[in-house]
């Protein structure tokens, strides 16, 4: 009888330590978002899922440029958590947003706008690298079953299998690891960072709406239903772009935004169309990494405003100060240190 015990131990013990191992190997191998942002495991590592943060920032790259977790916590002493990712649809908020909401209660949830313009459930290519950056990350649980059930019901069981268990996808990437997959800049909350610049010529503002389909309509509106049936508040916002060149492009992107506008009023939505505010101003010589996107010091410049905001219309907490949350303030030394490597300050 003992030595059946030791042995059901044994095997327990030996069970366990391979499903950590083969779990610690997985992340590795996962393809991250980019060498600062890694998002869901953020949400996992970082803060162990305390409910400590009062904004949660969910959408495509634009998002994850332009809120800057720690920016905000030094700022104003709002908490946050960046879970953007690279075309980060609509839909695929939704679901990311749902598994945040297993492990935190924000007060405030923010939804970049600019994946409006994608049509359908999530950007599509042949390996469907963007959608797996924005589930890959999730532990396998029923927000991600359904997901992976939601996007993809005609998949075979084999190719979804890869999807349920990112090492399938991933288990020849030993070649293509860099130092960012062992060593995850977490601190940054989600966060990117760079302060390199692309000088852009002002594009103006578009006049005309663009139409907005009817899988964006219903995503939003499963976000907006979650966020009411917990008390939280949402909030969409429009990072500023630029424009590469092609303006008819642009205006398209931008005319997401006009639409979105009478929409959100209707639905007492607030949404910050941020290129088109008077209260802040964005320098299209310093203030973008690329034609679309922001740097850190517009990023920073963004979320400074946009936590006096917070503040003024939803009364957040500065908790700079009180000590359940050191980590923030940990992160944000960490943040100090990286912005002084680059000759930056906390300023920008």
């Amino acid at each position: 009888m003992k030595k059946t015990v030791r042995w059901l131990v044994s095997l327990a013990v030996f069970l366990l330590c391979g499903l950590l191992l083969f779990g610690e190997i997985s992340e590795i191998l996962r393809r991250k978002v980019d060498k600062y942002t890694n998002m869901m495991h953020v949400l996992y590592h970082q803060t162990g899922g305390n409910g400590t943060a009062d904004v949660i920032s969910v959408g495509s790259s634009h998002g994850y440029w332009a809120f800057q977790s720690n920016c905000l916590w030094g700022e104003s002493g709002i908490t946050g958590l960046n879970m953007c990712s690279p075309r980060q649809s609509v839909a695929s908020s939704y679901y990311v947003l749902r598994e945040v909401l297993k492990y935190e209660k924000p007060k405030v949830v923010l939804l970049e706008t600019y994946y409006f313009h994608n049509d359908g459930k999530f950007a599509e290519d042949p390996n469907q690298v963007h959608v797996r950056k924005a589930i890959d990350g999730l532990y396998l649980d029923e927000v991600k079953h359904e997901a992976i059930q939601d996007f993809f019901p005609d998949m075979s069981f084999e190719d979804q299998l890869a999807l349920y268990i990112p090492l399938i996808q991933y288990h020849s990437r030993w070649s293509e690891l860099e130092d960012y997959d062992f060593n995850s800049y977490y601190f940054l909350r989600g966060s990117t960072f760079d302060f390199s610049i692309t000088e852009l010529e002002d594009p103006g503002m578009p006049t005309e709406p663009v139409a907005i389909s009817d899988t964006n309509y219903e995503y939003l509106e499963k976000m907006y239903d979650l966020c009411s049936e917990k008390g939280i508040q949402l909030v969409l916002y429009a990072a500023p772009m630029g424009s590469d060149g092609d303006l008819e492009r642009y205006y398209d992107d931008q005319g997401l935004n006009l639409t979105l506008e009478p929409y959100l009023r209707e639905k007492g939505i607030p949404f910050l169309f941020y290129q088109k505010r008077n209260d802040i101003t964005f320098d299209f010589s310093s203030d973008f990494v690329d034609a679309r996107h922001l740097n850190t010091a517009g990023g920073i410049k963004l979320t400074t405003h946009l936590g006096a905001w917070l503040h003024d219309q939803f009364g957040l907490e500065d908790h700079r100060g009180d000590p359940d949350y050191q980590s923030y303030e940990e992160d944000y030394e960490n943040y100090q240190k990286l912005l002084e490597e680059a000759g930056q300050t906390a300023a920008g």
